[in-house]
């Protein structure tokens, strides 16, 4: 294991043996194997989307998980019950490691599946998922019992909802941090899922962030790609794969599938050049950067300033549109837009990017008056 995470586990009987004095050997599973039938499948509809209200499942109270501080790395223990099986699990995190996610961009211009996927903690999160099937093989657990344990672990990491909509964190802050709300732990279970071999998507509901597994199961489940995903919630405890909350059923969900496209950082200036018979010309600088992973394809950027005593997304004309074509990982592009607008008049400069595989990403100045 590299030095930035280590995971110690735990597993104890919970069920007594008590006939003809049979117990289990001391540290470890022995030779018990738990009867654990394979769910059959069912079939269920692909739910329709419809209007639904705004809802976060209700998670079961948790206790926070013990953890502590320690020489600036972050040490957290997790617990929870999967088939009579107490499980235990300490996850490290060196400070290094946790600094480095922590400076990642977090917004709404990195996909979902970018955190899921990120390179730096694939190892950590690789040796984690071994722990776990190993942990599990001594107890004769299938393929199903693979993934529930996963889960299981996932629903018992504390809800709170920590930090501003829509900007989820990396799995390793999560579990330094020892909590985490919807989008949190749904991506930690799926990179966790993902790092088993588990075919796996995120689902994206009104409000809410959950989890599609492709595995033999029961329940709601969603079709793509000519696979079948049923869906796994994460925020509480007790959840089983293709059970879904009584507010989200009736609620349309998008399929996200983990695929790692790149992100975009991009930044605008303005700066004015001339002002002539009451209108000022502005030289809008950008900067366009693709943090990747892989080429932005595709990119356009578009360069206007609001007109913000007329009306809601009204622009001062002309709007700049201009094609930055293919952006390699690692390229930055900086060039400028010229854009005019009345002398006196409030504005904001307003840089967007859009692409074929890229979110879109948008960056702004502040609010300042034309010609001031």
């Amino acid at each position: 294991m590299g030095g930035y995470f280590r995971v110690l586990f735990f597993a104890v009987l919970l069920l007594a043996i008590a006939v003809s004095g049979c117990s289990l050997p001391a540290g470890g599973p022995g030779v018990l194997t738990p009867v654990s039938p394979t769910p059959t499948p069912m079939p269920s509809p692909s739910p329709t989307p419809v209007p639904a209200p705004s809802v976060t499942p209700a998670p079961v109270a948790a206790a926070p998980p013990t953890g502590a501080v320690t020489g600036g790395d972050y040490s957290r223990t997790y617990s929870w019950e999967y088939k009579n099986v107490d499980w235990s699990f300490t996850a490290v995190v060196q400070k290094a490691m946790y600094d480095l996610f922590k400076a990642k961009p977090h917004s709404t211009g990195v996909s979902f599946a970018s955190y899921a996927m990120a390179a730096e903690d694939r190892d950590s999160l690789r040796d984690a998922v071994s722990q776990f099937r190993q942990g599990g093989a001594g107890y004769g657990y299938n393929r199903y019992d693979d993934a529930m344990n996963i889960i299981t672990f996932v629903q018992s990491v504390p809800y709170v909802d920590d930090h501003p909509a829509g900007s989820p964190k990396y799995p390793l802050e999560t579990l330094a941090d020892g909590q985490g709300d919807c989008k949190d732990k749904a991506v930690l279970a799926a990179a966790l899922l993902r790092e088993a071999g588990f075919d796996v998507v995120l689902l994206r509901l009104p409000e809410h962030l959950a989890v599609g597994l492709n595995v033999d199961a029961a329940g709601t489940s969603y079709e793509y790609g000519g696979a079948r995903y049923y869906y796994v919630e994460t925020t509480g405890k007790n959840w089983e794969i293709g059970e879904v909350p009584d507010a989200l059923k009736t609620a349309g969900a998008t399929v996200l599938p983990l695929q790692k496209n790149p992100s975009l950082e991009i930044t605008v200036t303005a700066t004015p050049l001339s002002n002539a018979s009451g209108v000022v010309e502005y030289r809008a600088g950008y900067t366009v950067r693709n943090i990747g992973p892989g080429t932005a394809k595709n990119v356009v950027l578009t360069v206007h300033a609001l007109a913000l005593l007329q009306g809601e997304n009204v622009v001062w004309r002309p709007e700049q549109v201009i094609s930055l074509g293919d952006i390699a990982e690692g390229q930055t592009i900086r060039s400028d837009a010229l854009l005019m607008m009345p002398a006196g008049e409030p504005t904001r400069v307003v840089c967007i990017a859009t692409g074929d595989n890229v979110d879109r990403t948008e960056a702004r100045t502040g609010d300042f008056v034309a010609g001031m």
